[in-house]
């Protein structure tokens, strides 16, 4: 399964969850805000809770070092 990739409506911090946890109500661990992870179904409950951590996009390389 692939990964679904948010972002908290409430920080605007970028969350990566699995697939799996789609349709699930989470806390924003940077926030704590109580949200939705995406791609579930819209009239089902949320079954359980999952706290996950934050996503950060990968810094680019800022060069060898070498002359």
């Amino acid at each position: 399964m692939a990964d679904i990739t948010f972002t908290c409506a409430r920080c605007n911090q970028h969350l990566v969850v699995d697939a799996a946890g789609a349709g699930m109500m989470v806390s924003c661990p940077t926030c704590n805000g109580r949200l939705v992870v995406p791609g579930g179904r819209e009239d089902k409950a949320p079954e359980k809770t999952q706290r996950i951590l934050p996503f950060e996009y990968p810094k680019a390389p800022t060069g060898s070092g070498k002359t």
